[in-house]
């Protein structure tokens, strides 16, 4: 039972992880976007 909910912990925090790279990546590209521009 406390293995599932560690596992549990892990499944819940990953996507909220690649949320926030894709929010980064998308900053990033905004920032290039006006240097190039």
């Amino acid at each position: 039972m406390h293995h599932q909910q560690g596992h549990a912990a892990g499944g819940d925090l990953a996507p909220v992880v690649v949320e926030d790279i894709d929010t980064a990546v998308e900053e990033v590209q905004l920032n290039l976007a006006r240097v190039l521009l």
